[in-house]
């Protein structure tokens, strides 16, 4: 039997017969149905690039994910390892178009760089991929195309949070072992075993004032802490009963829906479906308050809403977030929609323009955000941050404690000097382009991840929170340098968790009950957990 076939074919197709040649030794029929690539300057055994150009092009694509710094070269997913692109190249255009679109930004970048045979095709995949997908028109962005796709991939990824603290740092564990760093009060949630139900796997956790929701891959909701803010619990009365779950229990009104997110504010939930639909229970943060004995002839709103999946907002809702009294959702269109208190300029609406500042209804936001794309948003106590396509941020709402990433004696956009009632640019400084993929608000600070791995905080500091070396509130967008790396941020209340390289986990200001003392609450940045919790992945069903 002849030696097996070496080379990039080995392992793909068979040997070929062997057939005489001159000088007696066996000869191989050549396979001229499958065309070589085009050699590379590759390591042997390290699955990169090591070629200068290659690097140079990764990394003016604006893919740093993809560039290892220490090899100096652009890692090669498994799907389009080395044996494999021979069989790619053989593949019809629309086959292997609809294979770049599956795989995504990554494979397109590697399909750029290993021939000019699909240099043009991942042109065209990545073009196909940011109208189809993500319905995004390049040609009216600022982006290039490839950063483009990048930063809205990333999103995607980021849409559900993987952690959150409700009295004590809830942390979804991946797969592997989880290594918690001694004397942190930390509660790893397995996604197999932590619900009552075992066929049920935890994809995303949202936290409240006073609850918590966990969402499975199921689309179903379960409840732990406040049952009527969690929906697991319900009475029609506007007392509070004071019930406080200690399992996570079952939203079992909500089954007949597939849900794929949840936000959780103070007292009350808001949840979107597969379909776009919008459902919300709990505190109704539209009920305006009693101020007459007229109110009770008049068809007054209840205080407490039960969740029902009748009852849903129909729209293509992308993102939903829920702030103290206030509700902002974003629709597939790119509009922004606000609703409930609007006080503080937290829905952007001028002061005056509706009674009691309530809006009882989603009302469109307009100025700035009125030719962006919306992708994300993300609310605090009083405040709101509009994350858009092209990864740039909006924010307006109460501006007390420097949350809206900009000075008081800049344009407030109406109302006084410590509020926005209209939508204004965050500027991340002049060190070049930056594009945001994430943005987590706790009750006065805001907390923004770029699509490097990087972190800028700003607003209010007084419980290190914003993970900087003191406890001074921040009015402009200010950068982390302790955390490079980042994957993952969450922020809420005064606290501030950040998911790093390697599954380790890092918290900033005060996050739990556990940590009573002014000594430990006032903490600056600190490890969590050290080593073995990726962030999990998250099927989205659309």
């Amino acid at each position: 039997r002849p030696a097996a076939a070496q080379g990039p074919m080995a392992g793909i197709l068979p040997p070929s017969r062997p057939r005489s040649a001159p000088g007696g030794r066996p000869a191989y029929a050549r396979r001229a149905t499958v065309p070589r690539p085009r050699p590379l300057a590759l390591r042997p055994g390290s699955g990169r690039l090591g070629t200068s150009s290659a690097v140079q092009k990764a990394v003016s694509a604006g893919l740093p994910e993809m560039y290892d710094v220490e090899n100096r070269g652009v890692r090669i997913p498994a799907v389009w390892g080395w044996t494999l692109l021979p069989l790619l190249l053989a593949l019809p255009q629309e086959l292997l178009a609809k294979v770049g679109r599956n795989a995504g930004v990554t494979a397109v970048v590697m399909m750029s760089e290993t021939c000019k045979a699909l240099a043009g095709l991942a042109q065209s995949v990545s073009l196909d991929l940011l109208q189809e997908v993500h319905g995004i028109d390049w040609r009216h962005t600022a982006l290039p195309r490839l950063r483009q796709l990048h930063v809205l991939e990333r999103m995607d990824e980021l849409l559900t949070a993987s952690m959150a603290v409700f009295k004590k740092p809830f942390i979804l564990a991946g797969q592997g072992l989880a290594a918690i760093v001694s004397g942190a009060a930390t509660q790893m949630v397995s996604p197999l075993n932590f619900l009552p139900d075992p066929a049920s796997r935890i994809t995303s956790i949202s936290c409240g004032r006073n609850h918590l929701v966990f969402l499975d891959d199921r689309g179903l909701a379960w409840a732990l802490g406040d049952a009527r803010a969690g929906g697991a619990y319900f009475v029609d009365s506007d007392v509070d009963d004071g019930l406080v779950l200690t399992e996570p229990t079952l939203v079992a009104a909500m089954e007949p829906k597939t849900l794929i997110k949840v936000a959780c504010g103070d007292g009350h939930t808001v949840a979107v479906s597969t379909r776009g639909e919008l459902f919300r229970w709990g505190r109704n943060v539209t009920a305006a308050p009693k101020t007459s004995s007229e109110d009770e002839e008049e068809d007054v709103e209840p205080l407490w809403l039960a969740p029902d999946p009748s009852a849903g907002l129909a729209g293509e809702v992308l993102d939903v977030a829920a702030g103290t009294s206030h509700i902002v959702c974003v629709s597939l269109t790119g509009d922004t929609y606000a609703w409930g208190q609007n006080d503080q300029g937290q829905c952007a609406r001028a002061l005056g323009s509706v009674p009691h500042d309530l809006l009882k209804a989603p009302a469109l936001v307009g100025g700035c955000l009125g030719e962006a794309v919306a992708r994300r948003v993300a609310c605090g106590r009083q405040h709101t941050a509009i994350l858009t396509a092209e990864g740039t941020v909006y924010t307006f709402g109460s501006g007390v404690a420097g949350q809206l990433g900009r000075s008081l004696g800049g344009p407030m956009g109406g109302g006084s000097s410590l509020h926005s009632w209209t939508p204004l640019e965050v500027a991340f400084g002049d060190g070049g382009p930056v594009y945001i993929v994430q943005v987590a608000c706790g009750d006065e600070h805001t907390i923004c991840l770029t699509d490097v791995g990087q972190v800028f905080a700003f607003g209010s500091g007084d419980t290190a929170q914003l993970g900087l070396a003191g406890l001074r509130s921040q009015r402009s967008a200010v950068l982390v340098r302790t955390l490079p790396c980042v994957k993952e941020v969450v922020a809420g209340g005064n606290w501030s968790l950040f998911r790093a390289k390697h599954g380790k986990v890092y918290a900033a200001g005060t996050a739990g009950e556990e940590e009573s003392s002014e000594e430990s609450q006032n903490r600056w940045l600190r490890q969590i957990v050290s080593q073995g919790l990726p962030r999990p992945s998250s099927s989205r069903a659309r």
